[in-house]
Parts: C-alpha cells; sequence; structure tokens
C-alpha cells in the first residue's frame, strides 16, 4: 500500500472513531479489515500526529496542582478544592467531614 494511501486510510478511520463515534469493531467491520488492525492504526495515528488528544479541565479543577502535591508529599491522590466564599466553606467542610472519615489516611497533608 502506498503511503498515501495509507495515511488517507489513517485519517478515515480516525475520523470514523474519534469523530463519528464508532467503535472498533463496527470500523472494521464496514472497512473489511481487523479489528486489530484498526486498534494499531489508532493508535500510530496519535504517534504520528495525525490525532492530537487534549485534556481540558474545567476552571476549578487544578490537575497540575494536585500531581505536584501527590508527588512532594508522596500521596497517592491529592484533591484541590477552589472554595471562594465562608459561607459555601462552611456547607463544604460539613460535608467533607463526613466524607473524609472513609478516604482520610495517615500520611495525608491538608492544607488551609
Amino acid at each position: 500500500m502506498a503511503k498515501q494511501d495509507e495515511q488517507r486510510l489513517m485519517v478515515k478511520i480516525a475520523t470514523l472513531y474519534y469523530v463519528e463515534g464508532m467503535k472498533q469493531s463496527d470500523i472494521a467491520q464496514s472497512l473489511t479489515l481487523s479489528q486489530s488492525f484498526v486498534s494499531r492504526i489508532l493508535n500510530r495515528s496519535v504517534k504520528e500526529g495525525v490525532v492530537k488528544i487534549s485534556v481540558v479541565p474545567p476552571a476549578n479543577v487544578y490537575p497540575e496542582l494536585e500531581k505536584a502535591i501527590e508527588q512532594t508529599y508522596n500521596l497517592p491522590q491529592a484533591i484541590v478544592v477552589d472554595v471562594p466564599s465562608r459561607r459555601r466553606r462552611y456547607r463544604l467542610n460539613r460535608r467533607l467531614d463526613r466524607r473524609l472519615l472513609t478516604i482520610w489516611r495517615p500520611g495525608c497533608v491538608m492544607m488551609n
């Protein structure tokens, strides 16, 4: 198969999967390919930059800060919560107090 034909097929498979939401098995069946071939093409499309996947966290979620805290304090998970007002902080603390009993582990660090 020529390089241009391979690229065209890669774009077609990636579009069907990522844009149109088709399952790999359905793509394989419609294009008379094996599902493992479709899977390999999808992985290759990401590696070659045909597909670019990005995660856009909402404004009140801080994955980079959480990761830094996890690494700094050797924690399995850190959660950074943005609470702007005193009233919301009080309500949140009451709810969290009940939940923290089940998830809090010795050695965890909480910063105010």
